[in-house]
């Protein structure tokens, strides 16, 4: 019995260990939101049917500033295929401030935007149409 309790808390180590590794990784890493419908127009839609935020689990998104940050948007895990950017648009954040916000500008594969400030951001995707059922999960790759 006395053999198997080190070996014990030494899997426990590793096994936290590799969930504090993946929780630093995942700002290259997709991340899940759920669909909440919602009407209504905002500065970076005109109008849209609902929206999806992405916080990281909480911990946020690490820039840097000036660092150029592209957005990728899906239905799917494996990220492919990627939504049409046409489809959505997205508003980053960064603090609570009006001036620590902002709209993505959309490309024909991304949405992007410089870094103001060294910080950890959040994201809400505006679907324009087409909105699935509340809850539906979305996935998104910020780098």
């Amino acid at each position: 019995m006395r053999s198997k309790t080190p070996r014990l808390t030494l899997i426990t180590t590793i096994v936290a260990s590799a969930v504090v590794l993946t929780a630093c990784q995942s700002t290259t890493n997709p991340t899940q939101g759920s669909f909440i419908a919602s009407r209504g127009t905002n500065s970076c839609c005109i109008a849209h049917c609902g929206f999806v935020n992405f916080n990281n689990n909480g911990a946020g998104y690490s820039f840097q500033k000036g660092q150029t940050v592209t957005i990728q948007l899906s239905l799917s895990l494996s990220m492919s295929p990627l939504l049409d950017t046409s489809t959505y648009c997205v508003r980053w954040r960064y603090g609570g401030l009006p001036n620590q916000s902002g709209c993505a500008a959309a490309s024909s594969t991304t949405h992007g935007f410089t870094a103001p400030a060294a910080a950890r951001y959040a994201f809400s995707a505006y679907i324009k149409n087409d909105c699935p059922a509340n809850g539906t999960r979305y996935f998104i790759v910020a780098r």
